[in-house]
């Protein structure tokens, strides 16, 4: 019967060298599904999408019926990008009512000549409002 005696380090050195592809495919796949998680989670669910706006997941699906709401790209999926673009557009349109209404308000209230016309013009810019 032979006597077979390894060290501590060739055992060590035997270990290594049989897991390192292993090791290497881990980290592969590791990277790879750290990548796609960072696309996957720029996407919202109508649930996701509800609670971020801050609406019930019936207004979501309303909007979308009516084409309203920020940009659907997939199934009931949505970029956070463009819902972040879509809240920027509906902050400007806000803001341009405000001022509409506010000029509005001068006129009626002091007859005022110049904010009348202002109010025209901008009825006629923005007719969609």
């Amino acid at each position: 019967m032979s006597d077979l005696r390894y060290t501590k380090e060739d055992l060590t050195a035997a270990v290594n060298n049989a897991i390192s592809p292993l090791v290497d495919l881990i980290k592969q796949i590791d990277a790879k599904l750290t990548a796609q998680s960072g696309a996957v989670s720029d996407m919202m669910s109508v649930s996701e999408l509800a609670l971020y706006l801050g609406k019930e997941k019936a207004t979501i699906y309303a909007w979308n019926n009516m084409g309203k709401g920020p940009k659907q790209c997939g199934h009931c999926l949505w970029r956070r990008t463009d819902v972040d673009e879509w809240l920027k557009g509906s902050e400007d349109r806000r803001a341009r009512n405000c001022n509409r209404q506010k000029l509005r308000n001068k006129a009626l209230a002091g007859n005022d000549a110049l904010a009348r016309a202002m109010q025209k013009k901008i009825k006629s810019e923005h007719k969609d409002f």
